[in-house]
Formats: C-alpha cells, sequence, structure tokens
C-alpha cells in the first residue's frame, strides 16, 4: 500500500508539472497581452505582475518589444515559467489582472466553495438517479422502461449542457416560472443549475449501470441466490449491485473532479459565482495567473479523486492488490 501511494504521489506530481508546463506554454503563446487592449489592468497591478513574476517585457510599448530578439522573449519567458512555479510551490499564485485588490488564492477560496456545494449535489442527483434508472432498464430488459431508459440517456449523453439548460431555464423560469432562472445563495435558485450539470453524468451512469448490472445478472452465483429462495430485492440490493458496481466507480474519479469543481457553462448560464465562471472571465481577460491558478486546482482534483478510486477499489474488490 505506501508503495502504491509513494509511486502515485510522484505521478500525480509528474502530472500537475506537465499540465502547469503546457498550460503555461499555450497562456504564452497566445496572441495579444494581459496589459493592452480595452481591459487594461490597473497600473499597480500590471506593475506588480510584471515584477513577481519576470514578465517586464509586457510592460514594454509594442515598439520596445519589436526590438526584443528571440533569445531574449525566450530568457523572459522561462524567467517567467520558473518564478511562477516556484511561488506555486508556497500556495502563492499572485496577484489577478481581472479583479483589482484580489490575488488568485482569495478568488479560488471564494469561489471554489460555490463549486463545490453545486458539484455535490449534481453528484448525488447523478448517482443515485443513474443507479436506480440504470437497474431498472436492466431488470426490465427489451420492456417499455428499457426502451424508454434508452431514448432518455441517449439524449443526455447527446445534448449538450447549454442545451438541456437552456431548455430548463425557459420551461421553469419562464413559461412557467416556478424556479429563479439566475443567482445563488437559497436552495430555489440551486435546483436548475444541479439538475443542469447532473444530466449528462446521470445518463452516463445509467448507461454503464444497465450493461453491468445484465452482466451480472446473468452469472452462475445469481442463478444460485434464486434458486435457495431470496427475494428478488435481496438479489438486487446484495449480489448485483455489490458487484455491478465497479465499472461506475471507475467512472467517478474523473466525474466528481468534473462535477465538484463546476461546470464552466452551467456557472455562466446561470450567473453563479463558482471558480468555472472566473476562469472563463481569465481566459476572456487574458488573465495568466487566475488561468493558471484555475487549472491548476482542477488537475489538483483530478488526480486526487482518481486516487481514491483506486484505493476504494481495493476495498470494493479483493481481488484487486495494489
Amino acid at each position: 500500500m505506501l508503495r502504491f501511494l509513494f509511486w502515485r504521489l510522484v505521478q500525480s506530481l509528474a502530472v500537475l508539472w506537465i499540465v502547469y508546463t503546457v498550460t503555461f506554454v499555450l497562456l504564452m503563446a497566445a496572441p495579444g497581452d494581459p496589459f493592452i487592449g480595452d481591459k487594461k489592468p490597473p497600473e499597480a497591478v500590471r506593475h506588480a505582475l510584471a515584477k513577481r513574476y519576470g514578465l517586464e517585457y509586457l510592460e514594454f510599448s509594442p515598439e520596445q518589444r519589436a526590438l526584443l530578439t528571440s533569445g531574449q522573449r525566450a530568457a523572459y519567458i522561462v524567467e517567467a515559467y520558473a518564478l511562477y512555479l516556484g511561488n506555486a510551490l508556497h500556495f502563492d499564485l499572485g496577484p489577478t489582472i481581472s479583479y483589482e485588490n484580489w490575488s488568485v488564492r482569495d478568488v479560488i477560496v471564494t469561489s471554489l466553495p460555490v463549486s463545490v456545494a453545486l458539484g455535490t449535489l449534481s453528484l448525488l442527483l447523478a448517482l443515485w438517479g443513474g443507479v436506480i434508472a440504470g437497474t431498472l432498464g436492466a431488470i426490465f430488459k427489451g420492456r417499455a422502461p428499457d426502451l424508454a431508459l434508452t431514448v432518455l440517456t441517449l439524449l443526455g449523453v447527446s445534448l449538450p449542457t447549454f442545451v438541456t439548460g437552456t431548455f430548463l431555464l425557459m420551461f421553469f423560469a419562464v413559461v412557467i416560472p416556478i424556479l429563479p432562472s439566475s443567482g445563488w445563495g437559497t436552495l430555489a435558485q440551486l435546483i436548475l443549475p444541479a439538475i443542469t450539470l447532473a444530466l449528462f453524468f446521470l445518463a452516463y451512469v445509467a448507461r454503464l449501470t444497465r450493461v453491468s448490472v445484465l452482466d451480472v445478472l446473468s452469472a452462475d452465483f445469481i442463478r444460485t441466490a434464486r434458486a435457495k429462495g431470496l427475494a428478488p430485492y435481496q438479489v438486487i440490493g446484495h449480489h448485483v449491485l455489490s458487484n455491478a458496481g465497479l465499472p461506475i466507480l471507475s467512472f467517478l474519479g474523473p466525474a466528481a473532479a468534473t462535477v465538484l469543481t463546476g461546470s464552466f457553462v452551467v456557472e455562466k448560464l446561470f450567473a453563479i459565482p463558482g471558480l468555472g465562471q472566473h476562469f472563463v472571465n481569465g481566459c476572456l481577460n487574458n488573465d495568466i495567473p487566475l488561468v493558471l491558478g484555475a487549472v491548476l486546482v482542477y488537475t489538483a482534483l483530478i488526480v486526487f479523486f482518481n486516487l481514491l478510486v483506486d484505493i476504494a477499489y481495493a476495498f470494493v474488490d479483493p481481488r484487486v492488490s495494489l
């Protein structure tokens, strides 16, 4: 176990470093910069960012930048790469360009709990709803409930989130105005975005559950359990689902990271102040520190939840050794 955890920790650090490097290179290669254009940051933020992270060349005028050689540009970028990475190791993600007097850490600390609250409810809805729907589809294979489930899950997997979100928003906030269309802070404001975010994952879990339950139902030990006279709910609850859960468990790792960090589209559509919306604003404003900080948080969560899934495998299935 300790050896497994050690190597997974090494792999996790390597993944974080690779993601940081690729993201940094892409941001630096993107056209434009945060110090020109209509969304020019305050002078204090611009100077602090340039000084602390080796981005002094971004303060140069276009004429001065044109005089820089490729070697000089590369030297500035390498210096910025090393300085930001060193500060990130001390959990110092720097000031933001989009929000005056706010650091990246302040934005993450403020917005991440919002995304986690939305994502937790969505994940619970997707898990419970998907397992129940998939199990019923397997039990009633080839009949009306199974056909209805197949159609609905196909729609749930195929339709983009902004389509389902817009439909729910128009129907429940405009046609039948029983729920608020946007905002954050009350349970009513949480219902529509949580359902929108959960629908794709619910459909995927339902399809995984149906296939896995059908496979287990044909096993010899299920026929033996039925021959012993066990009630159908005992066969399904104690024997089928406990053995059909491994594919669902493997899917929960990346799904939990994606859901708990919030959906960019859902947060933008319903005006939810989560990390996803700040990430979108950072991309639009070319806010390099904010984008890097958000990407590192997302990557760390994905790595963490995948590690939890690997450990859970050993407890769920004794045949799996770490």
